[in-house]
């Protein structure tokens, strides 16, 4: 009997919205995301094993970077 355990990473779009970015210091729209880690079973979310984070991402060089790290 096989049984299929690991670790998947779901990512929810919160939004956009406008930031500076530091990277290439434009005011741009950043996508903001959510993502946490899951424990899986047979490829199907049972579990959260950490804390969500929310990270912004530029729409012109793509650059992410960390915004809020829930408790």
């Amino acid at each position: 009997m096989w049984i299929l355990i690991g670790l998947t990473e779901r990512a929810k779009t919160l939004g956009q919205e406008p930031r500076p970015c530091p990277h290439c210091g434009r005011e741009t729209f950043h996508t903001l995301e959510q993502r946490q880690s899951w424990f899986a079973l047979f490829f199907i979310p049972i579990v959260p094993v950490e804390s969500p984070t929310v990270t912004a991402r530029c729409n012109l060089c793509g650059r992410e970077r960390l915004v809020l790290e829930k408790p």
